[in-house]
């Protein structure tokens, strides 16, 4: 049961101060044109010891990508009109290196190793939690669609 509480409070912490600074951000800064990313990036501070990981939405984790390798529609998928969205679940390291990458649900073995083969090439900023960098754990979804 103490598990249960502790992951609940580690996830709901980064959400309560995103929530938090998009409030005070509405209310003090100006005008910001409708094409901002509405997910906050910016590092929360918490007391107390740091979890080893953060459970992180995937808006959040986009917000904080810096290299994107498009992956390579293959071959026999194509042939075959195999289309749809390969989910993997991915823990990006202290260093922005994406760590410990598996699918979660695809339409196609080839569609998940595709996606698999580009995601792991992907970089991203440090996730900072009190200033300093933690593992997160994510969702990245890859969208596979034929052209017509």
């Amino acid at each position: 049961m103490e598990r249960f509480w502790i992951a609940i409070l580690v996830l709901m912490v980064p959400a309560v101060a995103f929530a938090q600074s998009d409030t005070a951000n509405k209310t003090s800064a100006p005008a910001q044109s409708e094409s901002a990313s509405p997910q906050s990036t910016d590092p929360v501070t918490i007391t107390g010891p740091l979890p080893q990981r953060v459970l992180i939405t995937q808006g959040v984790s986009q917000g904080l990508l810096i290299h994107q390798v498009a992956p390579v529609y293959p071959e026999t998928a194509r042939m075959n009109l195999v289309e749809g969205t390969v989910v993997l679940r991915a823990v990006i390291g202290k260093d922005g290196v994406v760590r410990d990458l598996h699918v979660e649900s695809s339409p196609s073995d080839d569609l998940s190793q595709a996606a698999l083969t580009a995601v792991q090439q992907w970089t991203y900023r440090p996730y900072l939690l009190s200033g300093e960098p933690v593992e997160i754990d994510t969702t990245i979804n890859v969208n596979f669609k034929l052209k017509k």
